[in-house]
Order: structure tokens, then sequence, then C-alpha cells
């Protein structure tokens, strides 16, 4: 029993010692948030981050594509993307094998965020590695905030009226 609560301590302080903050191979500034991308030449992993704070609560939706010309040399995929916050926590993680993104109850007042994008460039294998071109390889995204995550009412009102004319288009074909 002793062992097994030196183990606990000795796991809750070497993750206690570990931060989560983003560590970056290039940082630039999203400032009103947009569009980033990110170009490579040569193989390697690349961890680029893009800061930017909010002025009020609000939700952030993106999406990402692989730029990855054909018959080239390299070939670069996305391995994550994650949202810091500016003590370090990770606020959340993207799944890679959407090209979408959100991260919700995200907070205001100046708060700063990181945007973290985490890419693995290697070198073709077959004959694409021995006959392809030698291009660039990247990725392009774009993030913008939602100030309110609930729909708004104007949404509500629409929906309504969509199902309204389903109803009654449904309804008309019954009758005889």
């Amino acid at each position: 029993m002793k062992y097994k609560a030196l183990f606990a301590g000795l796991a809750i302080s070497l993750a206690s010692s570990v931060s989560g903050a983003a560590t970056c191979t290039s940082s630039s500034s999203l400032g009103a948030l947009g569009s980033f991308s990110g170009s490579f030449s040569s193989a390697g992993t690349y961890s680029d981050c893009f800061a930017f704070s909010l002025s009020g609560n609000a939700k952030a939706v993106g999406g990402i594509l692989e730029i990855d010309p054909f018959w080239n040399k390299l070939n670069i995929s996305l391995k994550s993307v994650s949202l810091f916050s500016q003590d370090g926590t990770l606020v959340g993680n993207m799944d890679t094998s959407r090209l979408t993104f959100s991260f919700g109850n995200l907070a205001g007042g100046g708060a700063l965020y990181t945007l973290q994008v985490v890419s693995k460039v290697v070198v073709a294998s077959g004959i694409v590695g021995t006959i392809g071109k030698n291009a660039n390889v990247g990725y392009a995204g774009v993030i913008t905030t939602l100030a309110s995550p609930a729909p708004e009412p104007a949404a509500y009102a629409l929906a309504a009226a969509g199902l309204a004319i389903v109803g009654v288009s449904a309804w008309r074909r019954r009758r005889p």
C-alpha cells in the first residue's frame, strides 16, 4: 500500500511539473483573427504558433487544409491543431481527420490565446521521391469567432418557417 501512494505522488508531481504551454518553432500574431498559414521546404516537424486576443466571450471556429503539390518530393501531414490560454492551459485539440475545428467558451476581456499547428514534413518514398519536383508544402487555415454560442432568435424563426413549409407540403401530399 505504501508503494501505491509513493507512485501516485510521483506521478502527480511529474504531471504538475510538465507545462502544457505551447512549444513553438515560429510565432506570429493573428491580430483580429483571420487567415494563417505555414510553408516548408525541408523535412522536419514544425510547430507554428499564432497569438490572438478576444474582446468578448466567444466560440472560435475555423478550418485548415494541407497544401501538398502533386508529384512533390515532400509530403506534409497535420498532426494537431491546439488552443492554449495565456497561462499555458490546453483549451482544446482538433481531430486532424476533419478539416474544421471549434473551441468553445473562450473568455473575452483581452484574454490572450495561442493557436498551435503541428505538422510533419517527410521526403516522399517510392517513385515520387526519385522523380518528383522539389516544391514547398504547407497548410492554410482560417479562424474566426462567433459572438454567441447560442443560436440567435432569427435562426429559430427560420427553422420554424422551414418546418412549417415541410409540414404543409407533407399534409398536401396526403390529401386525396
